[in-house]
C-alpha cells in the first residue's frame, strides 16, 4: 500500500466532503476505506506554462457547492462505500464530480446533475444512486458525440 493512502473509516471520509477536499478511493480492507489523493493528469515542464497555470489557479472563482449538494454527496459516498464501489470526488468551484473511471462520472450542479457514460439509471453502479440524484433535481445523461 503506498504511502499516500489513508486508511478511513466512513465518518472520516464524510469529514473530508465536509471540508471539500478532493479523494479517490482505491480499495476497502477489513472495514476500512482506502483512501487517496486525486492525481492530476498534467507535467508540466514549460516554465512560461507553468506561470500561466499557476496564475489561473490563483484567479479562480473560490466558490463552493451548496449545502443540499454536500449532503447529497455525503449520502451517495455513503451508499457507494456500503456497496465497496470505488469513486472519485473533485470539487470544481459550485460543482460535484464524482468519476467512477474516465469515461463514466456524474456532474451535480446546483439544480440538476448531468450523467456521462451510462445509458440509463439501470446501469450499475448508477442503479445504486439514482433515487438520491433524481430528488436532486432535474437529470440529464450525456451521449458521446461520434
Amino acid at each position: 500500500m503506498s504511502e499516500s493512502v489513508q486508511r478511513l473509516t466512513v465518518q472520516e471520509l464524510i469529514d473530508k466532503i465536509r471540508r471539500f477536499e478532493n479523494f479517490e478511493i482505491v480499495g476497502y480492507d477489513a472495514g476500512s476505506v482506502l483512501v487517496a489523493p486525486v492525481r492530476g493528469i498534467v507535467k508540466v515542464k514549460d516554465e512560461e506554462l507553468k506561470k500561466y497555470l499557476g496564475e489561473a489557479k490563483r484567479r479562480r472563482p473560490r466558490s463552493k457547492p451548496s449545502e443540499k449538494q454536500v449532503r447529497l454527496l455525503e449520502n451517495i459516498a455513503r451508499k457507494l462505500v456500503d456497496n465497496k464501489i470505488n469513486f472519485k470526488v473533485v470539487f470544481e468551484g459550485k460543482d460535484i464530480i464524482l468519476r467512477f473511471d474516465i469515461d463514466h462520472f456524474v456532474k451535480i450542479s446546483e439544480r440538476e446533475v448531468k450523467i456521462a457514460g451510462f445509458k440509463n439509471e439501470k446501469e450499475y453502479p448508477i442503479s445504486e444512486i439514482y433515487d438520491m440524484l433524481s430528488k436532486h433535481g432535474k437529470v440529464t445523461f450525456l451521449r458521446a458525440v461520434k
